[in-house]
């Protein structure tokens, strides 16, 4: 009830000047673009025989460094955000002792972790406003930044609701693709906010942090685009093919063919924030890999260090040698804020 509360002053829901006066940052603006459940190159080829290297080298033409051993320090989103916008292992945050002790439940806990933030903090320190988009996993929602955009589509939480009632048997019958329909604008609402933040005027830097629910299952997309049918069910956002009951193999071209339209649509939004904020540090990065392979009830380790591959490409006008070919997410925000307060 008490972060209930404390949602309710959220930021302004649009990218639009602050209300307070601001005055013109000497620091570059800073755009996280984070691909959740996005496997390292490596892992892609050897679990899903997809060459992501073309992919890669786009980025690099556009002068992005990416950490081919790049490593996430949790399996799981909501740790990865509470340890990045922390800048310390989760083990190693006070406020989630009690958590890993068993003494409470784990949320609203690391929700609040997540929301209230040393990153945050520091990066507003140095004159910047805090801009994030609702990436509709709703456990992980950071609604206390400056600006909270959300596009309106349904969220998890609200998908749950929706499927336990009456409603919800109506539209499997009526509008079968209606919870895949609401998935597809979501991601693509994301990038459409990521243009929006490149596009906008304001008298402060701005730390952007855009979370694409993909190309994590449900995976809504074919190769091209257009769209791939998923019905409304308990499993819609699971990310293993044993969750979600189906073959393997089947998941797996699924994921593939997503992650394929996915580095278009990447590629597109990154040209065009390049082109309108060409000094602005720019990170393209996941919070964990892919699950589909995974059996969470006998876990193999193999598939467990795949799934702490990611991709991490950064682009740091001005700055050299900010992260390591092995860089590690913990430490993304620490190495940054380095840089930033040394310039």
């Amino acid at each position: 009830m008490n972060q209930a509360a404390r949602d309710l002053g959220q930021g302004r829901g649009c990218v639009c000047p602050p209300s307070a006066a601001g005055t013109e940052g000497e620091h570059p603006d800073v755009f996280v673009l984070l691909l959740d459940g996005y496997a390292r190159a490596d892992s892609l080829d050897r679990l899903f025989a997809y060459d992501n290297e073309p992919f890669l080298r786009a980025l690099e033409e556009r002068g992005f460094d990416v950490a081919e051993e790049a490593e996430a320090d949790y399996l799981w989103t909501h740790s990865t955000l509470a340890s990045m916008l922390n800048m310390r292992l989760v083990e190693d945050i006070p406020a989630l002792q009690p958590v890993l002790a068993d003494q409470v439940a784990q949320y609203p806990t690391v929700r609040e972790v997540i929301n209230d933030n040393v990153v945050f903090r520091a990066f507003r320190d140095l004159g910047y406003d805090v801009l994030v988009t609702a990436s509709g996993y709703e456990r992980t929602a950071i609604r206390r930044a400056d600006a909270f955009l959300d596009g309106g589509q349904m969220n998890e939480f609200e998908y749950g609701l929706l499927r336990t009632t009456l409603v919800g048997e109506a539209l499997r019958l009526v509008a079968p693709d209606f919870a895949a329909q609401q998935h597809r604008e979501r991601i693509l609402g994301e990038f459409r906010h990521l243009e929006e933040l490149a596009a906008a005027e304001s008298a402060r830097p701005m730390l952007a942090l855009v979370h694409v629910p993909a190309p994590h299952l449900p995976a809504v997309f074919d190769a091209t685009g257009n769209p791939r049918h998923v019905p409304m069910s308990s499993s819609f956002y699971a990310d293993s093919a044993k969750e979600r009951g189906e073959p393997t193999d089947e998941v797996a071209v699924a994921y593939r063919e997503q992650l394929a339209y996915l580095n278009t649509q990447v590629i597109r939004s990154l040209d065009h924030l390049v082109r309108s904020r060409p000094d602005a540090v720019v990170i393209v990065m996941s919070d964990h890999g892919p699950a589909v392979h995974v059996d969470w009830d006998e876990p193999d380790r193999d598939a467990l260090v795949d799934r702490t591959r990611i991709l991490f490409a950064a682009r740091t006008p001005g700055f050299d040698g900010v992260f390591g070919d092995d860089h590690g997410l913990v430490s993304t925000f620490s190495d940054l804020l380095a840089a930033l307060e040394a310039s």
